[in-house]
């Protein structure tokens, strides 16, 4: 399932929490930040091994999720789909992401999207 978003006019901020040391069970994320003197937009998709999804972040209910992908689509650039690695249909406590960047264009907007692959 695909979720569109114009990371030109959303900043979203994946929170961390120090005190739990821990994310939630699987997600998603786009923003901007400056990194060295350039201006980046960033796509993140992240998961646990074995976790079954739970509905959030457009996932199927009760399926175990495989594998992420995430994408960003700036003007006439486009990263494709870059994949996580396969994760196992058993619990492995292992974080499996990926995280894509683009130097950010002014004069285009950039879309973000991801998607879930399931056993």
């Amino acid at each position: 399932m695909k979720k569109w978003l114009i990371v030109a006019c959303i900043v979203t901020v994946l929170v961390i929490p120090a005190a739990a040391g821990a994310l939630e069970q699987y997600g998603a994320a786009f923003w901007k930040q400056w990194d060295g003197p350039v201006y980046y937009n960033y796509g993140m998709v992240y998961f646990f091994g074995g976790v079954r999804a739970t509905g959030d972040y457009g996932t199927v209910p009760g399926k175990t999720i495989k594998q992420a992908y995430v994408r960003l689509i700036e003007g006439s650039w486009d990263s494709g789909r870059c994949y996580t690695a396969v994760g196992p249909s058993t619990p492995d406590g292992r974080l499996y992401s990926r995280t894509i960047r683009k130097a950010y264009n002014p004069l285009a907007v950039c879309y973000g999207y991801y998607g879930w692959l399931y056993y």
